[in-house]
C-alpha cells in the first residue's frame, strides 16, 4: 500500500511538472480560499478558543454577584443586578470553599498618579491577592511576584510592573529590581516585571500591587467591590459549582439579611467573557472565508473535471490493461493532492500577510480590550489546520472528477475518434452544476459584503448629535487624598473652565462624565417626577446620567433646542437644575413642556435634591450598536460633581499648540494633576466603531476574491465548453449559422445555468442577510435595491466571462477547424 501511494505521488509529481500552468492555476486559485480560512482561524483560535496564554484555560471561572437591586452601592458600575463584583466578607466565605476551587483570587482596579519625566501622569493599577499571579501560572520575565507576607498593611509597599511600563518608564533597564516609584504620594519598590503577552486583567495594565483588606473591609458586606477569578478543582464541573456556590450564597443570605438577602453567584468561563461581542464577528469572518474556499474548490473541481474529460483515454487504457478503479481513483487523487499542497504552502504567506493587515489597523487603545489580540499569529496549531484545509480541499475538489474519469465507457473512450467520447450527459450535468454553484456562492458571499459595507456606511454617516471635527478630549481624574469632598472637585474644574476661557488658543471647552461615542460604561439609573406616584420596580422610569459644564454644548455644537443651557450661575448653592434630551421629553412627557418640571435621581424617597428641568437639547447617539437615541438627564457639574471628568476642547488652532495651552493651565490649577487619554474626537468616533470597520473591510476582500473566483470559473469552463464543441460549430457555421446564431447557441447555456445559480443564491443571501443582521446587532439590513445591484453586477460579469468564449466561437474558421479535426 505504502509502495503504491508513493508510486502514485511521484507519478503525480510527473504530471504536475508536465502541466506547469495548469498546476499555477489551480494552486493559486486554492491558495486564496485556503489562506482565507487559515487567517480567519488565527483570529478564531486566538480570540475566542484560546483569549489568555494560561494552563488549563477552561478551568478558570469570573465569579459574579447577582441580584435584581444590585449595582447601587458598587464601586464598579453595573448595567443591571447581573455580573456585579463581590463584597469582600462575601469573597472571604467563597474563598474559605476548598473543595470547588484550586484558588480564589481577587482583584480591584486602581487608576494612580505617577511622576514621570514630563511631569504627573496616571498609571493603571490593578491591587491583587499575592497568590493572583501563582492562579494564572504566570510567571515575571524578572524579578519576583508577591508573597504572602505582603498583603499585610505595612508591608504592602511594592509593585510589579508591566513590560510596557517597564519600557516606558524606566527605559527597560535591566536593574529596575529595587528601584522606587512614587504613587499617590506613596513610595513603592519594583520587585518584578512581568512579560509583554502577559495582559490581565484587560485595558492595559501598567502595575500590580499587593491587595491588603483591613479589618473593617474584612467584615463588609454592604460593598461590591472585588472582581474575582477562580480556577476550578480537577474533576469539578461548572454546573456543579454553581449549585453550590448559589447553596452557599443561599445562606448567607438566611444569615445576613439586611446585606445580601436576595444575592446569588454567576460563574462564567474567562474564556467566554468577551463571546458577547468578539464571537458574532469572529463567525462572519469564518462563515465568509468558508464560501470563498467552496468557491475555489467548486472552480478547481470543474478543472479537474476538464482536465480528467481530456485523459478519458489514458484511463480507458489503464483499465483495460486490468488496472481496478480503486487504483485508479487514488492515482488521480495523488494528482489532484500535490496542487492542493502548494496551495496550502502559498496560502500560509498570504494568511500572513492578511493578519498583519488586519492587526495594525486596530488602534491599540481597543485591542488592549480584547483577549487575545496581541497572540494573533500564524503558530503549529494553524499550520495543522491549513494543512488539512489543504488535504480537505484537493480531496473534495478531486474526488468527483476522479470517480468520474474511473467509470469511463471503455468502448467510446478507445474509439479512434474521441471528440466528446468522455464528455457524457452525466459529466455535462455535473459541471453544469460547478459554474451554477460556483455563482451561487459568489452571489451570497457578494451580497453579505455589500451589506456589511452599507450597514457601516450608513452608521457612520448617521447623525450622532454632536460635530467631532477640530474638537480634542483628554480625562481628568481627581485623586481622593486631594480632593475629598464634592465641593472640591467643583471648585477645581471651576477654576480651571475660567481659565480655558481666557486661552486665546481654545475656542470653547467644556466638560462631561462620559464622552459620546466613547465604549465606556454610561452612568444611569432610576429617577422620579415630581407629581406622578411612585412607579412599581418594572416600569420605573430610567434614563442615562451625565454631569456636564453649559461649554459642553457650545464645544460639540449640541443644540440647545428650548429654554437655556447651564451656566456659571448653577452653582452648589444654587436652585438645582436639569437638561433633558429631545428623547427623553418625548417619552415621558409626551405632548407636555417639561420645562419648569422636577425630577430626581433614583425613586422619590431617595435623599438628595429635586431638579428643575430647564431646556431640551438634541440627542446624542451614545453607541453605535443603539437603535435608538438613550434618554439622557444632563445636571451641571458643579451641582453634581464627578470624581472623573472627560474635558473637551474646540480649538482652530494646531493639535499640539492647544494641548500645550491645555496641559499648562491644568498645571497652573494643580501642579500635580495629570492629564491622559487624549484623543480627538473624530479618533473617539472611528475606535466606537473599529471593529465593524475591519469587518466591512475583510467581507470587502472576501467578496472581491469570491467575484473573481466565480469569474474565472464560468470563463474557463465556457472555455472548455466551446473547445468541445469546436467541431459542431464549425459544422453549423459551414451550413450557414450566423454570428449571432452561435452566440444564442453558446450563450443560451450560460444564461440558464447563471438564472439557475442566482436564483439560489438570492435565497441564500436572504437568509444569510437575516443571520448576520441578528448576529451584528442589526447593522446589516437586507434590502431589495442592494440584492438587486449585486445580482445585476453579477449577471452582467458572469455573461461577459461567457460572452468572450462564444465570440470567439462565433468567429471559427469551418474549413480550419473540420480540417484540424
Amino acid at each position: 500500500m505504502i509502495v503504491d501511494l508513493i508510486r502514485d505521488l511521484r507519478h503525480g509529481l510527473r504530471i504536475t511538472a508536465r502541466h506547469p500552468a495548469f498546476t499555477a492555476g489551480v494552486t493559486a486559485i486554492l491558495a486564496l480560499g485556503i489562506a482565507a480560512n487559515a487567517a480567519t482561524f488565527s483570529f478564531l483560535d486566538a480570540l475566542l478558543l484560546r483569549p489568555f496564554p494560561f494552563p488549563d484555560l477552561d478551568r478558570f471561572v469570573t465569579v459574579w454577584e447577582t441580584h435584581p437591586e444590585a449595582g447601587r452601592s458598587s464601586d464598579y458600575e453595573a448595567a443591571s443586578g447581573e455580573g456585579n463584583p463581590l463584597a469582600s466578607a462575601d469573597y472571604l466565605d467563597f474563598r474559605a470553599r476548598g473543595d470547588l476551587f484550586d484558588q480564589l483570587v481577587a482583584y480591584r482596579e486602581r487608576q494612580l498618579i505617577v511622576r514621570g519625566p514630563q511631569g504627573p501622569e496616571y498609571v493603571q493599577s490593578t491591587l491583587v491577592t499575592p497568590d493572583f499571579f501563582r492562579a494564572l501560572r504566570a510567571g515575571p520575565a524578572i524579578g519576583r511576584v508577591f508573597s504572602p507576607e505582603e498583603a499585610r498593611p505595612g508591608r504592602d509597599g511594592v509593585v510589579v510592573v508591566s513590560h510596557g511600563f517597564w519600557q516606558r518608564y524606566f527605559g527597560a533597564d535591566p536593574a529596575v529590581l529595587s528601584r522606587s516609584l512614587e504613587l499617590d504620594g506613596r513610595t513603592c519598590t519594583v520587585v518584578g516585571v512581568m512579560p509583554p503577552t502577559f495582559n490581565f486583567p484587560l485595558g492595559g495594565v501598567d502595575l500590580w500591587a499587593p491587595l491588603t483588606l483591613t479589618e473593617e473591609e474584612r467584615g463588609q458586606r454592604d460593598r461590591l467591590s472585588l472582581l474575582v477569578l477562580a480556577r476550578l478543582k480537577p474533576g469539578v464541573t461548572l454546573a456543579r459549582a454553581r449549585v453550590e456556590m448559589n447553596a452557599l450564597a443561599g445562606r448567607l443570605g438566611a444569615q445576613y439579611p439586611r446585606t445580601n438577602a436576595g444575592r446569588g453567584v454567576s460563574l462564567v468561563r474567562l474564556r467566554e467573557q468577551q463571546f458577547g461581542v468578539t464571537a458574532p464577528f469572529a463567525l462572519v469572518f469564518q462563515g465568509a472565508a468558508a464560501f470563498v474556499l467552496l468557491i475555489a474548490c467548486a472552480n478547481v473541481t470543474g478543472l479537474f473535471l476538464t482536465r480528467a474529460t481530456e485523459r478519458g483515454k489514458e484511463v480507458a487504457v489503464r483499465l483495460a490493461l486490468g488496472a481496478g478503479r480503486g487504483r485508479v481513483v487514488r492515482q488521480l487523487l495523488a494528482e489532484n493532492l500535490l496542487p492542493a499542497l502548494l496551495g496550502g504552502a502559498c496560502a500560509l504567506w498570504l494568511a500572513q500577510l492578511g493578519v498583519d493587515l488586519i492587526r495594525t489597523n486596530l488602534s491599540p487603545g481597543i485591542a488592549m480590550w480584547m483577549a487575545g489580540w496581541n497572540n494573533i499569529h500564524l503558530e503549529r496549531r494553524a499550520l495543522l489546520f491549513t494543512t488539512a484545509v489543504a488535504l480537505l480541499a484537493g480531496i473534495a475538489s478531486g474526488m468527483a472528477p476522479a470517480w468520474r474519469a474511473s467509470r469511463t465507457d471503455l468502448l467510446d473512450a478507445l474509439k479512434e475518434d474521441d471528440r466528446g467520447a468522455t464528455t457524457g450527459p452525466r459529466t455535462r450535468r455535473l459541471r453544469s452544476f460547478f459554474v451554477a454553484s460556483q455563482v451561487a456562492l459568489a452571489l451570497v458571499l457578494l451580497a453579505g459584503a455589500v451589506l456589511m459595507v452599507r450597514g457601516f456606511l450608513d452608521l457612520i454617516d448617521l447623525d450622532q448629535g454632536f460635530d467631532p471635527q477640530n474638537v480634542m478630549t483628554m480625562h481628568l481624574k481627581l485623586p481622593r487624598s486631594k480632593y475629598p469632598d464634592p465641593r472640591r472637585m467643583a471648585g477645581f474644574y471651576d477654576e480651571l473652565l475660567r481659565d480655558l476661557e481666557s486661552e486665546t488658543a481654545l475656542q470653547s471647552a467644556g466638560l462631561v462624565s462620559q464622552l459620546p461615542a466613547d465604549l465606556g460604561p454610561m452612568p444611569g439609573g432610576v429617577f422620579s417626577i415630581e407629581g406622578r406616584p411612585a412607579a412599581s420596580p418594572a416600569v420605573q422610569s430610567a434614563a442615562s446620567f451625565q454631569s456636564v459644564s453649559g461649554g459642553l454644548f457650545t464645544s460639540l455644537r449640541i443644540p440647545v433646542l428650548r429654554g437655556r443651557p447651564f451656566d456659571a450661575a448653577d452653582g452648589p448653592d444654587s436652585t438645582p437644575v436639569a437638561l433633558v434630551s429631545r428623547s427623553m421629553a418625548r417619552r415621558f412627557w409626551p405632548g407636555e413642556d417639561p420645562i419648569g418640571r422636577r425630577i430626581k435621581p433614583g425613586d422619590s424617597g431617595a435623599s438628595g435634591p429635586w431638579f428643575t428641568i430647564v431646556g431640551i437639547v438634541g440627542d446624542v447617539k451614545q453607541y453605535w450598536f443603539d437603535r435608538e437615541p438613550r434618554p439622557t438627564l444632563y445636571l451641571p457639574h458643579l451641582q453634581r460633581p464627578e470624581r472623573e471628568m472627560w474635558l473637551v476642547i474646540r480649538s482652530p488652532a494646531e493639535e499640539a499648540a492647544a494641548l500645550s495651552a491645555v496641559r499648562k493651565r491644568v498645571l497652573d490649577v494643580d501642579p500635580d494633576q495629570p492629564i491622559d487619554e487624549i484623543r480627538s474626537m473624530s479618533q473617539v468616533v472611528s475606535e466606537s466603531t473599529a471593529i465593524i470597520r475591519i469587518t466591512a473591510g475583510f467581507m470587502v476582500v472576501l467578496g472581491v476574491v469570491a467575484f473573481v473566483l466565480a469569474l474565472v470559473g464560468v470563463y474557463a469552463l465556457t472555455s472548455y465548453h466551446v473547445a468541445q464543441r469546436r467541431h459542431e460549430i464549425a459544422v453549423r457555421v459551414a451550413l450557414g449559422a450566423g454570428h449571432g446564431d452561435i452566440l444564442r447557441l453558446v450563450l443560451g447555456r450560460i444564461v440558464r445555468l447563471t438564472s439557475i445559480g442566482l436564483a439560489a443564491g438570492l435565497v441564500g443571501a436572504l437568509a444569510i442577510g437575516r443571520l448576520m443582521s441578528s448576529l451584528l446587532f442589526g447593522i446589516v439590513h437586507p434590502d431589495a435595491a442592494s440584492l438587486a445591484l449585486v445580482t445585476g453586477a453579477l449577471a452582467a460579469v458572469a455573461l461577459l466571462a461567457g460572452y468572450l468564449p462564444a465570440r470567439r466561437a462565433a468567429r471559427v474558421d469551418p474549413l480550419a477547424a473540420l480540417r484540424h479535426e
